[in-house]
C-alpha cells in the first residue's frame, strides 16, 4: 500500500515538472515571438493603407468615438499628400465572415468615391471565401459611390452600387460589403464635403 502511494506521488511530481517546463517554454516562445508578430502586423497594416489610398504620403490617426468602434471601425486615418487631404482609410472588422472576423482596410477619396479595399486578415475557406483577397473581387469596390452597396448573385453588372458575390461565398462577400457600407456611412455622416 505504501509503495503504491509512493508511486502515485512520484508520478504526480513528474507530471508537475513536465507541466512547469512546458509552461515555461510556452511563455518564453510567446515573449520571443511577440515583437516580430507585432512588427509583421504593423507592416501588413501599412501596406494596406498604401494600397487603399494610392499616392498618399502620410496617414494620421483620427480620434474615434466609442460608437464608431462598436460598429466595427477599429481605426480611421486621414491620408495626405504634400499636406493636403486626399482621402481617408478605415481599418474595419467585419464580424459576419463565414470563417470568423475579417480585418480589412477601406479607402475613400475626398471625391466621395471608394478608392479600394484590402483584406488584412481572414480565416475564410481557401478557394471560396479567401477570394476576397483577389483582385476581381476587390476591384469591384473601386470607384463605387459612398452610397450603400448591395451584394448580387451572378456576374458583375457594372451598375453603381452593386457588388457581385463570390460564387460559393455569399456570406463572406456580404460581410465585407457590410463593413464597407459602415465605413461609407460614417464618411457620409462625418466627412463628406469636407475638403
Amino acid at each position: 500500500m505504501a509503495k503504491q502511494t509512493d508511486n502515485i506521488i512520484k508520478n504526480a511530481m513528474i507530471l508537475f515538472m513536465i507541466t512547469v517546463i512546458a509552461g515555461t517554454l510556452l511563455g518564453l516562445t510567446y515573449e520571443v515571438t511577440k515583437e516580430p508578430i507585432r512588427i509583421q502586423q504593423e507592416k501588413l497594416k501599412n501596406n494596406a493603407l498604401k494600397a487603399v489610398v494610392i499616392g498618399a504620403s502620410d496617414f494620421v490617426l483620427v480620434d474615434l468615438e466609442e460608437e464608431a468602434k462598436e460598429q466595427g471601425i477599429q481605426n480611421l486615418y486621414e491620408a495626405t499628400k504634400d499636406g493636403a487631404v486626399v482621402g481617408y482609410a478605415f481599418e474595419m472588422t467585419a464580424t459576419e465572415g463565414y470563417g470568423g472576423d475579417i480585418a480589412l482596410m477601406v479607402g475613400i477619396g475626398i471625391d466621395d468615391q471608394i478608392l479600394g479595399i484590402d483584406v488584412i486578415k481572414h480565416n475564410e475557406t481557401p478557394g471560396l471565401g479567401a477570394k476576397i483577397t483577389e483582385q476581381p473581387f476587390k476591384s469591384e469596390f473601386e470607384g463605387q459611390p459612398t452610397a450603400p452597396l448591395a451584394v448580387i448573385k451572378g456576374a458583375a453588372t457594372g451598375n453603381p452600387g452593386e457588388i457581385a458575390s463570390i460564387s460559393g461565398a455569399t456570406i463572406t462577400s456580404a460581410s465585407v460589403t457590410n463593413a464597407v457600407n459602415v465605413a461609407t456611412q460614417y464618411y457620409t455622416d462625418n466627412m463628406a464635403g469636407v475638403k
